[in-house]
């Protein structure tokens, strides 16, 4: 079996994943890539996955949490 690379490894990126995104939360990202110039949108992008995956392994509860509602709306 192959030996998994930890999250932290700073080595080859081995598996694909493809996302399909809201409007929503394409604004987001694209706006959190402006605000952090050092990063890409795909590396702010792999960073919240991996924030998130963590918040959720903390309290997986999360996932059927309503959302917060945003602000800015109607």
């Amino acid at each position: 079996m192959a030996k998994r690379r930890r999250s932290g490894d700073s080595g080859r990126l081995g598996v694909t994943l493809g996302l399909r995104l809201d409007a929503a939360d394409a604004d987001r990202l694209n706006a959190l890539a402006e605000r952090i110039p050092v990063g890409s949108r795909h590396s702010i992008a792999r960073a919240a996955l991996r924030l998130g995956l963590d918040a959720l392994a903390e309290d997986p509860s999360r996932i059927i949490a309503p959302a917060p509602r945003r602000r800015g709306g109607r």
